[in-house]
């Protein structure tokens, strides 16, 4: 009978150089099950382990195995230091089936988010974005971003060369794709063109993200960037283990993509300042699709003026929206697609046109403040903070403000383009009271206060 075997492996101790060579099979206990010589069920982005032998292995999109170069670069995939991760234990007779890659690269990357990190021969630091892109950050932002402790990892020679570097330096606090950030009392995934995606605490928990990684801005580092979907469940794509460079990619013969698009939603209608305008783009043939994204300008004619406003993945079609703008911007709205598939080759829409007859947004109502408690926060008790209009429009813009002397009043939460905004609070035992108060703003700048709010704790 054929039995799969997970194991978890807990590491106590581990010394900076830890060799995959050495030590792990040595301290765990022994395998008590008896394990079968043909091989259980493998998918993408296992991570497999020789009964009675050290080395852990992880397996690409074809199953061929790959290696971690070593112990940092497999910590960088856990939710913890401690190794508490589970493996599928395997027969050698199985291992010895699999197959290596038949081209580089033949290891695991460092996950995106994770270290600091730079070549052995040199003194500059890279942060580890996604796709293996290395960003170049300057002492000044690396204290800014990863606290006056930070410290980095050396990337192999061997490996080195696998990654793409960019030519951006980082020289502030601020986001990378592939950032985990924490700002305004919420945590966000940074994706591909810097789009947040709040990140719940089950989707922290199912994508093992780990909370070292986890790097504190200000709120003012995120306030204008572009908002995507939550992650409240597991994303294959940050969870596999398996984070191709793109430059080794390219030696791979792209596909003929040519896909026909449609647009629909709110073309050639008119709406008033703060309404909002529901789009979506359809790829017809979704065969072989890795990211579709919606793009925007006001003048179609400036390529360097268009927009991102949102990216959807695996996927034959993806939604947008904004919000009409007042009278001083344009009158015409020009949306188009892209779709690119997993080699990076990328195919544009047609363009699309909205014609609008905008006018001016009223002076907003008072906004109101709601709480509510919740259950089995992931860090603790705690409640939510909403603040909304009573009758639900909506504006450009609210804003959240907290305070616990009802004197100063710090900014936690800013949203654009919404109906409300909310933010999740911990409960401090040593605060015996909280202060919220919120403003709404339309596009002629005009904002309105709330009353100030308080929240026995």
């Amino acid at each position: 009978m054929i039995m799969n075997l997970k194991k978890i492996i807990s590491i106590g101790v581990v010394t900076t150089t830890i060799m995959w060579s050495l030590g792990i099979a040595t301290l765990i206990p022994s395998i008590a099950n008896a394990i079968a010589t043909s091989c259980p069920t493998l998918a993408a982005g296992d991570m497999l382990k020789i009964s009675g032998k050290s080395a852990v292995y992880a397996l690409d999109d074809n199953l061929n195995y790959l290696y971690f170069p070593d112990g940092d670069v497999f910590k960088s995939w856990n939710a913890n230091d401690s190794y508490n991760i589970y493996y599928k234990v395997i027969a050698q007779s199985c291992f010895d089936s699999l197959t290596q890659p038949a081209s580089p690269p033949y290891h695991v990357f460092y996950r995106n988010g994770s270290y600091l990190v730079k070549n052995s021969s040199s003194d500059t630091l890279y942060v580890v974005g996604l796709g293996n892109k290395l960003y170049p950050i300057t002492d000044t932002a690396a204290k800014a971003i990863y606290g006056t402790n930070y410290y980095y990892k050396t990337i192999g020679l061997s490996e080195w060369p696998l990654y793409t570097k960019d030519a951006t330096t980082i020289t502030q606090a601020t986001v990378y794709p592939g950032m985990l950030a924490r700002a305004g009392g919420l945590i966000f995934f940074v994706n591909e063109d810097k789009i947040l995606r709040e990140v719940t605490g089950i989707g922290f928990e199912t994508n093992r993200f780990k909370q070292a990684f986890i790097r504190t801005l200000p709120i003012s580092a995120i306030e204008d960037l572009p908002r995507g979907s939550a992650i409240d469940s597991e994303v294959t794509s940050l969870t596999k283990r398996i984070n191709y460079s793109k430059q080794n990619s390219q030696t791979t013969t792209p596909s003929s993509i040519n896909y026909p698009f449609t647009f629909s939603g709110s073309l050639n209608l008119s709406y008033n300042a703060g309404e909002s305008m529901m789009l979506r783009g359809t790829v017809l043939d979704n065969n072989g699709v890795a990211k579709i994204e919606v793009l925007y300008t006001r003048t179609v004619d400036q390529v360097s003026s268009w927009s991102t406003l949102n990216t959807c993945y695996n996927t034959n079609y993806c939604n947008g929206n904004i919000v009409t703008p007042s009278l001083s911007y344009s009158p015409n709205h020009y949306f188009k697609m892209r779709a690119c598939d997993n080699l990076g080759n990328c195919e544009y829409s047609p363009v699309y046109i909205t014609y609008n007859t905008p006018a001016l947004a009223p002076t907003p109502a008072k906004p109101i403040i709601e709480f509510q408690n919740l259950i089995n926060h992931t860090l603790g008790d705690g409640f939510t903070v909403k603040t909304r209009l009573s009758d639900n429009s909506q504006m450009y813009s609210f804003q959240m403000f907290k305070s616990v002397d009802n004197i100063n009043f710090d900014q936690v939460a800013q949203c654009s383009d919404s109906t409300s905004c909310s933010v999740n609070e911990i409960t401090n035992n040593n605060i015996r009271k909280y202060y919220f108060k919120s403003r709404v703003c339309n596009y002629s700048s005009g904002c309105i206060y709330s009353d100030v709010y308080l929240k026995d704790n």
